[in-house]
């Protein structure tokens, strides 16, 4: 992902530096620290017709993984807009506003999806992925490996250090939802990593 920071647009900023119809949208967001990512010169806007070779099955499998985690809804429901970034062997995600629909909602959304989880199943529209077509067309032998690096990845993941994120973004005033929930949720899928990755694997069987 894209180096982030927390941006303070100024008076000066909003009343000269952005047009009329970008600042009627500031207006109607909350006020304070906004978050902002770094912007990447060169990249291109991935495209399987041209780029489908500058990554390799295991790059695939870990983004195809990671929206199927965070339940991300808009990387490929838009043929305009993958949200993510190219250039030669390196690659960048981003936009992830549309993620995580639990933390806002109601415990039903959330509990669903745990059952469902607990089913060995997702709660979530994988084959509308951009990816998808890609990998559920790989040979047998290149699917039963694709997802042990992003397995690996999430057994060792830092809880810490998102709950002190969100802390810290709390502390700014900067909303995050239920964000004890995001916890309790990656705390479950931390401890049950394996059973995330064979559940990703039966959804490209």
């Amino acid at each position: 992902t894209p180096e982030f920071g927390l941006a303070d647009f100024d008076d000066a900023f909003i009343n000269y530096a952005i047009s009329n119809k970008e600042r009627e949208v500031l207006s109607r967001k909350h006020d304070g620290l906004r978050f902002a990512t770094k912007f990447e010169e060169g990249m291109s806007i991935f495209s399987i017709s041209k780029h489908k070779k500058y990554l390799r099955n295991r790059d695939y499998g870990n983004i195809f993984a990671f929206d199927c985690l965070i339940y991300n809804l808009d990387r490929g429901r838009r043929k305009d807009k993958p949200n993510l970034l190219v250039e030669d062997d390196n690659y960048l995600l981003i936009d992830h506003e549309l993620s995580l629909p639990f933390i806002d909602n109601l415990d039903s959304m959330y509990q669903l999806i745990l059952n469902k989880f607990n089913q060995m199943k997702l709660d979530y529209e994988y084959q509308k992925h951009l990816l998808y077509p890609i990998i559920k067309n790989y040979h047998r032998k290149h699917k039963l490996e694709l997802f042990s690096e992003f397995e690996e990845c999430l057994s060792k993941l830092d809880i810490d250090k998102v709950r002190n994120t969100l802390s810290e973004l709390n502390r700014l005033n900067i909303a995050t939802g239920n964000h004890q929930r995001i916890i309790d949720y990656l705390c479950i899928l931390k401890d049950k990593a394996n059973i995330f990755s064979r559940i990703l694997l039966s959804c490209i069987a």
